[in-house]
């Protein structure tokens, strides 16, 4: 099919987990109805959850999808060596891909595991943003949030924020071999901390909210913080057998685990001794509800599910902390409690029980069934926590969210088409509330970036520039 001339073309560019791939799906929806052109490129096993959204995506086999359980029924897991040149063959595939899709695109959005689109996006003169699900940017304030958010002083603090040079070493092979096909990269070093490439040339889109994390103030970069990105259309029907059962006695409590499938089937058996000692209602979500057994009543085993939907319902839930579910439970006020198992997952357990929504967070693999089940006594009988998770739901619902990103986008693409001597379409000028005649003097960058303090490492003590976001009107 012919694209519209005046189409501008995004390239969308993120791999992880479901919750890391919904809201840039959610963004490539909005993107497509307002008359953009979107290539998402993402995990293959996504692919129907990606076409549940009207998105066709370009797709990659990735590591993540071994390691998350996408693999043939019986057959074994990888190695850590097997998963590693796996990994490595992702990256030099992955790389090559969207040096191809960004070469035929007006913008790029990427997440931090496509960390290599901003390098294409700088080397051809093109507009990048990063969407960040959760604190990435270096700090001396606040510890990494990948490494659970917890430091023990000011030097933990800022060696977190290099933790993550560690992945361009375990990958140098792929990167290296994607290097010398495309000519392109050059800046992709072994060294290279993929948190902070392109930080001082991408926008750095903050797509969680400032009641659960504000700006400590020393985060770099031009930021723009959204709050968390909601799905804003009417939520599919719950089906006639979860309809049955909400109607059967008060609000249950969610307890699901995501795509957190390791020790799944121990899992199971730790929620059903738990429930033996629970009289309340339950919900089992994924990672949980793969067991045979005969389930009570009170009751009800369901697969994978859109939360949106189904979390109004709830009374409370317990889960892995992922960004996306954690930000969907305190949306509707419901009490939360966290298991973590990897990641991000601590943080935001932490910023949880901080805002006293819910009790401290415990890894997963230390739960027992007592414990469980005292924390399901907990959240439903705790008037405190339901307080405060309903004053939390009143600030995520004052937060722009994803309006703020489409509004920043469809600046940056106006201010392209001005770089580029063409006229942009009436309606994009229109929504990027830019004259016609706009000077082409600082469109890309603030004039700041031209100056070396912007290029320093993060944590010089030297005076930098202010930081900013570009106004969005």
């Amino acid at each position: 099919m012919l694209r519209k001339a005046s189409a501008p073309r995004v390239l969308i560019a993120t791999f992880g987990s479901r919750g890391d791939i919904r809201p840039h799906l959610l963004l490539a929806r909005a993107l497509i109805a307002r008359g953009h052109e979107v290539t998402l490129l993402t995990n293959e096993e996504f692919v129907n959850y990606c076409r549940s959204f009207g998105i066709e995506p370009v797709l990659l086999p990735t590591p993540v999808g071994r390691l998350l359980g996408a693999h043939s029924a019986g057959a074994p897991r990888p190695g850590l060596s097997a998963l590693l040149r796996e990994a490595n063959e992702f990256i030099a595939t992955a790389i090559q891909t969207c040096h191809a899709l960004t070469r035929a695109a007006d913008l790029v959005v990427y997440n931090a595991s496509a960390f290599f689109c901003a390098e294409f996006a700088r080397e051809q003169g093109k507009p990048a943003i990063h969407v960040a699900l959760q604190p990435l940017l270096p700090s001396r304030r606040a510890p990494l949030s990948l490494l659970s958010g917890a430091g023990r002083g000011s030097l933990s603090t800022r060696l977190s924020h290099h933790a993550m040079r560690v992945v361009p070493l375990l990958l140098h092979s792929g990167i290296r071999k994607a290097r010398r096909q495309t000519g392109a990269g050059a800046r992709l070093r072994p060294w290279s901390n993929p948190l902070t490439v392109g930080l001082h040339y991408a926008d750095q889109v903050l797509a969680f909210s400032g009641a659960l994390v504000p700006d400590p103030g020393d985060w770099p970069g031009r930021k723009t913080q959204t709050g968390f990105w909601f799905d804003s259309s009417p939520p599919p029907p719950l089906s006639e057998e979860i309809r049955r059962f909400l109607a059967a006695g008060p609000p249950p409590v969610y307890i699901g685990f995501g795509s957190m499938v390791w020790r799944s089937r121990a899992n199971a058996r730790l929620v059903l001794e738990a429930l033996r000692r629970f009289e309340g209602r339950v919900v089992l979500g994924p990672a949980i509800a793969r067991t045979d057994e005969e389930l009570p009543p009170n009751v009800l085993r369901l697969g994978f599910h859109d939360h949106a939907p189904l979390f109004p319902h709830m009374g409370a839930v317990i889960h892995h902390g992922g960004a996306g579910t954690t930000a969907e439970g305190l949306r509707h006020g419901l009490p939360t409690a966290v298991f973590p198992v990897i990641g991000d997952q601590t943080f935001w357990g932490t910023q949880v029980a901080r805002l006293g929504a819910g009790p401290s967070p415990v890894l997963l693999r230390s739960v027992t069934p007592s414990t469980l089940a005292d924390t399901l006594r907990q959240i439903t009988g705790t008037p405190a926590y339901a307080r405060a998770a309903a004053g939390l739901a009143a600030g995520l619902a004052a937060e722009p969210g994803l309006d703020v990103a489409v509004q920043l986008i469809e600046r940056r693409l106006e201010e392209r088409a001005v770089q580029q001597k063409r006229p942009a379409s009436a309606e994009l000028q229109a929504r990027a509330g830019r004259p016609r005649g706009l000077d082409m003097g600082d469109l890309l960058l603030p004039s700041a970036a031209l100056r070396r303090a912007w290029h320093k490492v993060p944590f010089r003590k030297a005076a930098t520039p202010s930081r900013t976001a570009l106004p969005l009107s």
